[in-house]
């Protein structure tokens, strides 16, 4: 049976995709693997929110998204991040489905309104998105979710990636970044148990933009998914999380 990969592309890192990034795709899809990249956007949204004079808030490592940001990074997402990066991809002879083109590929509600205003958290996926990746499509997800009224929501790309792993019992989901794995006194940590990483966040070793991604370990990993690495180039072994 072929594997399913989900790959998560953190914003700075898709700003700086290197050859070996497209060279490491081309042969996970000629050997027939099924994947899923999700990705942020994260950097440019914070600075086209400055722009435009709106509050960037982050609590948590979530962004706090009030209407006006909502409908900004809305248009972000759709109109130049994904078409900018789905240019690549095909450039790279990658056969690509862009899974936001598809109205409520993901059905969502809202995580914490009274906090995080229109931030969501996956419920459903749409039927059509296994089917495409039965036909060995590389499926691209926004940070986004749709309520059942219709209302887009800002959801975190890490937790995006570890529900998706999830609903489509993925074999490994990689958590693409700019830094190498979970360091510590500056050196990568081969591997590490939740626990550990819980100790680490209470003793604030860990902090901000790291702490969606280790829940979103833990959530894949309770949930069915067999391996969950953090890294920052495919050709590279970085951090495993362990259940």
């Amino acid at each position: 049976m072929a594997e399913t990969v989900v790959i998560k592309i953190g914003g700075t890192a898709l700003d700086h995709l290197s050859q070996n990034f497209f060279t490491s795709l081309q042969r996970l899809q000629a050997e027939a693997t099924r994947m899923i990249i999700v990705h942020g956007g994260g950097n440019r949204i914070s600075q086209a929110c400055r722009i435009q004079q709106l509050p960037v808030q982050k609590i948590n490592g979530i962004r706090v998204t009030d209407d006006q940001t909502m409908t900004l990074m809305k248009t972000l997402i759709l109109n130049e991040i994904q078409p900018a990066f789905y240019q690549q991809l095909t450039a790279a002879d990658l056969d690509t489905w862009l899974a936001n083109a598809e109205s409520a590929s993901i059905m969502g509600d809202y995580l914490n309104q009274d906090t995080y205003l229109n931030v969501g958290k996956p419920l459903i996926l749409d039927e059509i998105v296994k089917a495409k990746l039965k036909q060995g499509q590389l499926l691209v997800f926004g940070p986004l979710c749709q309520t059942s009224d219709g209302r887009w929501l800002n959801v975190n790309a890490d937790d995006v990636a570890a529900f998706l792993a999830s609903e489509l019992h993925a074999d490994r989901l990689l958590l693409l970044t700019d830094v190498p794995g979970l360091c510590r006194a500056e050196h990568v940590m081969p591997n590490v148990h939740y626990a550990q990483v819980q100790r680490l966040i209470a003793g604030d070793v860990i902090t901000s933009g790291m702490i969606p991604k280790l829940k979103a370990a833990y959530h894949a990993l309770t949930h069915g998914v067999s391996q969950v690495e953090i890294l920052d180039d495919l050709q590279h072994h970085g951090t495993l999380i362990l259940n």
